[in-house]
């Protein structure tokens, strides 16, 4: 390599390492200014909340409203000797429970298969020692989901009527709860100022805007009617199934921070 060459290389060599040397000075500012800032930069965002006094309300209300979907669970034991027999007895009973309710309106939209079991059943001795294997059991539980609460009723009678060995239910819903829910919510907040009001009044302060506000607990949530439990009648001419729907309710529950001034 000739000198004029070795010159050159040596100069960009040079030349790089300035650069570096310029960027980690560049840097090191930064991060130095960034540093010194700190403590000025999070004294000026200081949010209104945290340099004024405040006041946290909590405000709940709740809204009764007629229900208008029900869900009702149908269910169908069989015990036999052998897991195939019990089965093959159930689903054969549980087959007429669905065309019952299907010849009542009941669409497959409406209908849910919610479990399928077959479990051994075992006696087990006295004194202790090893079980003996007596038989299966085998159950099969349908979801019925009810718009027309009318159906409830006679969709009970005739799964019964068909073989059913249980019945659980009816849950009482609202299809769509979302207007009862705001309703509720609307009248949770207007108690949370009533009750700032008051309390700001009654500590010589005045209540200012709202800074904090959120949702708690089951707003929304309706309050199921407690399930009903029937079991098969042998009578075929036993007296229809009588339902009430009644009213469920919808909670909502809110906190509020507001300022207070004097």
């Amino acid at each position: 390599m000739d000198s004029s060459s070795l010159r050159a290389r040596t100069a960009g060599h040079s030349a790089r390492a300035l650069r570096l040397a310029r960027t980690l000075v560049a840097v090191t500012a930064v991060v130095a200014l960034a540093l010194w800032q700190t403590p000025a930069q999070a004294q000026a965002t200081r949010t209104e909340a945290d340099v004024t006094p405040t006041l946290m309300v909590t405000g709940q209300a709740s809204v009764s409203v007629a229900p208008d979907r029900a869900e009702v669970g149908v269910a169908v034991e069989s015990r036999a000797r052998t897991a195939a027999q019990a089965a093959s007895d159930n689903a054969r009973v549980q087959t007429a429970v669905l065309d019952a309710l299907r010849r009542l309106g009941v669409t497959g939209a409406q209908l849910q298969t919610r479990s399928v079991q077959v479990t051994p059943e075992f006696q087990y001795p006295r004194e202790g020692g090893r079980p003996t294997l007596t038989g299966y059991a085998a159950r099969n539980e349908i979801q019925v989901t009810l718009s027309d609460l009318a159906k409830i009723g006679p969709v009970i009678d005739a799964a019964l009527g068909q073989g059913a060995t249980q019945v659980s239910g009816p849950h009482f819903t609202l299809a769509n709860p979302d207007s009862a829910r705001r309703e509720a919510l609307d009248a949770a907040v207007r108690k949370a100022l009533a009750d700032a009001q008051v309390m700001a009044r009654a500590a010589g302060v005045r209540v200012g805007r709202i800074l904090e506000m959120s949702s708690q607990g089951s707003a929304g949530a309706p309050e199921f009617a407690r399930p009903a439990m029937m079991l098969r009648t042998a009578a075929a001419d036993a007296a229809p199934t009588p339902v009430e729907a009644g009213r469920i309710t919808i909670e909502a529950s809110v906190q509020l921070r507001v300022a207070i001034f004097p």
